[in-house]
């Protein structure tokens, strides 16, 4: 089954395993064909526990379009992010900044530590001086990146603002709690572009 949006996202469901489980996958643009970007598909059971009072076929809808809220649109909006109309408009935002000698703002991809362990890549923007980035300038660039039209995340002591196109479906908390990939503690992550916000000791 292929399932298209209003706003041209597309989502192909196949089911698999003599029909006991359900492949997921985004299909791109075409425009994102020429940069070789990778979006896993999931997959999930087709026989999830109904609630009571509910369904099978309702429970299988219900259980898909969580897994594809939770673990589908983050990859689809760190790779869309990537997309070179998403660069390009943070670049003509911040163009509106001074440069100064031998300081000046500056777009780049980072690897972003993904809870799910995955590999992604988000764009962050970033005020290069001779010492180092700017931790003083970066909640200004988030500003102006913001009043382009993009969310951004900006990590606790950091001087690297992540950003990316809004996500097309608003997840229903922007934030979570979630073990820290590849260190003790848990990380408070912006589901809107993966980025991690800050690391504690405790979950609680």
């Amino acid at each position: 089954m292929r399932i298209t949006y209003a706003d041209g996202r597309t989502l192909e469901l196949t089911p698999n395993r003599p029909r006991t489980r359900i492949t997921i996958t985004a299909v791109l643009p075409e425009q994102a064909t020429t940069d070789d970007p990778t979006v896993e598909p999931i997959t999930v059971t087709a026989q999830p526990r109904p609630r009571p009072g509910e369904t099978q076929d309702k429970a299988t809808a219900r259980h898909a379009a969580d897994h594809i809220r939770r673990r589908l649109l983050p990859q689809q909006t760190a790779t869309m992010s990537r997309l070179p109309a998403t660069v390009d408009r943070a670049r003509t935002a911040l163009s509106a900044l001074p440069d100064r000698p031998d300081e000046r703002w500056a777009v780049t991809d980072l690897p972003v530590p993904h809870p799910r362990g995955l590999a992604d890549r988000c764009p962050i923007a970033r005020w290069h001086t001779p010492s180092g980035a700017s931790r003083a300038v970066a909640p200004f660039l988030a500003d102006i990146l913001r009043r382009a039209g993009l969310v951004t995340t900006e990590p606790h002591g950091s001087a690297h603002v992540f950003f990316a196109d809004p996500p097309i479906e608003q997840p229903d908390a922007r934030f979570t709690v979630a073990p820290a990939p590849g260190r003790a503690g848990w990380d408070l992550v912006d589901q809107f572009t993966g980025a991690s916000v800050h690391t504690y000791d405790d979950a609680e």
